[in-house]
């Protein structure tokens, strides 16, 4: 029915498909006048699309983190950036709205999540209230604590010496046996997964560093991912090998002097400079009668045995002697006049 103005509006169901709509009037004389338009119902309405892309379920990071959730988004009967984003956490409730651009492309900063694993949960409504959803499991926490207690950073040990490694580890959320750890050396990789006992305590050995300097570093990690790390250095000197030594004279007699030569050098896996200490021996007894690569023949019997000892030193470990022995003979006798 037409109203004082003119105006008037009706209303129907159409079917999917092109309608020529028409509008006719007829006045009391029987004149009539009409309007059409051309209308496109397309089909039902269908629900939006919706995926959260970052982080992934099961992520985890400290509290007080800013993450970013991200998202696509889309609608077949509408654009993008029509549609309602929503964000919200089962523990902390709401946590925002966020608006998609054209292409699609949702991005929600956000960093007040509280300790505690959420499910995430985007919300994504048409212009007619259709939804859809999708949901994560983030996980809000403090990371663990390491402290290396042995050895302690500069320490130096011998090569294929027995190294004990020490640990104290905690977690503000998980049991310190939950935790995982890695003991890894920049020059060997890594060398040991011990974990800890009940009470955070770490403790094992190790003997088969390889010589050098290693940069050790203990990573714990706990069951959402996050981890701490300790770092020491840790010097593994390579001890010189043993030099090969030899007495002169051989036979002696009490009239000769004996000395020492060095017939093929202690070599040092450093490269570090090596040096040699003397200790002499007579029947198996040690001797302070000389301490140099010379022993005088007032010092010697007929019939004892001397024994030398060489040892070298690389400026930071004795290594394995050279040794070399002899027996004094008798001295011929010097027939002086006749």
């Amino acid at each position: 029915e037409v109203d004082a103005d003119g105006e008037f509006a009706g209303s129907s169901y159409l079917d999917e498909g092109d309608h020529f709509v028409t509008a006719r009037v007829t006045d009391q004389t029987g004149k009539t006048g009409s309007d059409n338009v051309t209308i496109v119902v397309g089909p039902p309405n269908s629900a939006p699309l919706c995926e959260i892309t970052a982080p992934e379920s099961n992520a985890a990071d400290e509290e007080g983190t800013l993450v970013v959730f991200e998202a696509t988004v889309s609608d077949v009967d509408v654009s993008a950036d029509w549609l309602t984003v929503t964000w919200e956490s089962d523990k902390d409730g709401d946590l925002g709205a966020s608006t998609s651009d054209s292409s699609g492309s949702v991005a929600f900063p956000y960093s007040e999540l509280t300790v505690n694993t959420h499910v995430v949960t985007l919300s994504v409504t048409d212009e007619v209230g259709a939804t859809c959803r999708d949901y994560i499991l983030y996980s809000v926490g403090t990371p663990p604590s390491i402290n290396i207690e042995a050895p302690v950073s500069g320490d130096i040990v011998d090569e294929g010496e027995v190294v004990t490694f020490q640990a104290t580890v905690s977690d503000g959320e998980d049991t310190p046996t939950d935790l995982t750890l890695s003991w890894t050396s920049d020059l060997d990789g890594e060398f040991s997964t011990q974990g800890s006992d009940s009470t955070g305590s770490v403790i094992f050995t190790e003997s088969g560093l390889s010589v050098g300097t290693h940069t050790v570093r203990a990573l714990a990690t706990d069951t959402d991912g996050l981890y701490a790390e300790g770092v020491v250095l840790l010097q593994v000197n390579g001890v010189p090998s043993a030099p090969e030594v030899e007495l002169s004279p051989d036979p002696a007699v009490t009239t000769d002097d004996l000395s020492v030569a060095i017939t093929a050098d202690a070599t040092d896996a450093d490269g570090d400079p090596i040096t040699y200490t003397y200790a002499w021996s007579v029947d198996g007894v040690a001797s302070s009668a000389s301490t140099s690569a010379t022993l005088s023949s007032t010092e010697t019997t007929k019939g004892q045995t001397w024994t030398v000892e060489v040892t070298p030193n690389d400026g930071y470990s004795d290594g394995p002697a050279g040794s070399d022995s002899v027996l004094i003979d008798n001295t011929a006798p010097v027939l002086a006049d006749v």
